[in-house]
């Protein structure tokens, strides 16, 4: 059974945003911020920007047939709270978070999920294209 279903990105997307977001990290990985999550027991971690969650189980069998199916994501905001930090993507496949993100990193008491709530987005000056494969995470 799939823990979650996104879109995993290319690990040259993983660098581009990595690359381009570099000032935004340095000051929260200073202070202590990770750019891995801390899985529950026994699941290997994550390193930070990995996906954009499509749903928090296996794909609906509506969309079965986008397993392994290579998609575009648009970056065009960075959003930061107390506890996550992520940028916020367009893209023409479902999500189920009201903000379709990527968590870029975590502060101590935080974890990917609480990117689900951050408020406060700012545009960027120019916005980043992006590869990922649709998949389903067991």
């Amino acid at each position: 059974m799939a823990r979650y279903s996104g879109i995993i990105l290319h690990d040259q997307s993983q660098q581009i945003l990595l690359d381009y977001f570099q000032e935004f990290l340095r000051p929260l990985l200073a202070a202590g911020w990770q750019t891995q999550n801390r899985p529950a027991f026994g699941l290997m971690p994550e390193q930070l920007p990995h996906h954009m969650t499509i749903v928090t189980s296996a794909l609906p069998e509506n969309m079965k047939d986008l397993i392994g199916t290579e998609q575009k994501l648009t970056v065009f905001r960075w959003g930061e709270s107390d506890q996550a930090a992520a940028v916020a993507v367009r893209t023409s496949i479902f999500s189920m978070a009201k903000i379709p993100h990527i968590t870029m990193a975590i502060s101590p008491i935080g974890k990917p999920y609480h990117s689900n709530l951050i408020q406060n987005w700012q545009d960027l000056d120019e916005e980043l294209e992006l590869i990922g494969i649709i998949e389903e995470i067991g």
